[in-house]
C-alpha cells in the first residue's frame, strides 16, 4: 500500500475516533433544544429555571462525585445545594462503547412526601443503529443547574429514541 494511502487511511480512522469521541463527550453536558417559553437549555417548572451546564461549571462536590462514578456501572446522580442554587449530576453507569446520550427529557413540578418539588427525568439513549463507535468504557454524565426555591427528584429513564432533542 502506498504511504499516500496509508496517510489517508490513517486520517480517515482519526477522523472517525474524534467523531465517535466528541458524541460521547458532548453528550456529557449538552443542552437539549428549547422548551416552550424557555432558552435553549433552559426548562421552568413551577418557580424554578432548570438549564444544561458544563461539569467543569458544577460545585467542586459535585465534581468529585463524578471522578467517583467513572467505573461505576450503575446509573447514579447526586444532587447538591450551594448558595441558593441546586446542582444535580446524573452519571449514566458504564458503558462498553461510545455514543450514548443522556440529557434532560423534560422537567416539572411534582410532589415529594408531601413537599413541592422539581422533578428532572433524565434520559440516557444508546447510539444509532448501525452507528460507527469507539470501543471504549465510558460513563455518560450530564450536568443541571436548578435556580428557584423547590428541592429537586431525578428520574432516569433509558430510552431507544435519542435523549437530546435534535440528536
Amino acid at each position: 500500500m502506498s504511504k499516500t494511502i496509508r496517510t489517508a487511511l490513517a486520517a480517515l480512522l482519526v477522523a472517525v475516533a474524534a467523531l465517535s469521541l466528541s458524541a460521547c463527550i458532548g453528550a456529557t453536558g449538552g443542552a437539549p433544544s428549547a422548551p416552550a417559553g424557555g432558552a435553549a437549555g433552559e426548562d421552568q417548572p413551577g418557580n424554578a429555571v432548570v438549564a444544561s451546564i458544563a461539569q467543569s461549571a458544577a460545585p467542586q462536590e459535585l465534581q468529585a462525585w463524578a471522578r467517583s462514578q467513572q467505573n461505576s456501572e450503575t446509573s447514579a446522580f447526586k444532587v447538591v445545594a450551594k448558595d441558593g442554587v441546586t446542582y444535580a449530576g446524573v452519571a449514566a453507569g458504564l458503558k462498553r462503547n461510545g455514543g450514548y446520550r443522556i440529557g434532560l427529557k423534560r422537567s416539572f413540578a411534582t410532589t415529594v412526601a408531601g413537599t413541592r418539588a422539581v422533578q428532572l427525568e433524565v434520559g440516557v439513549a444508546p447510539p444509532p443503529s448501525g452507528a460507527i463507535t469507539t470501543a471504549a468504557l465510558v460513563n455518560p454524565m450530564a450536568f443541571f443547574k436548578v435556580t428557584g426555591t423547590m428541592p429537586v427528584s431525578i428520574n432516569i429513564v433509558n430510552d431507544v429514541a435519542p435523549a437530546v432533542p435534535g440528536q
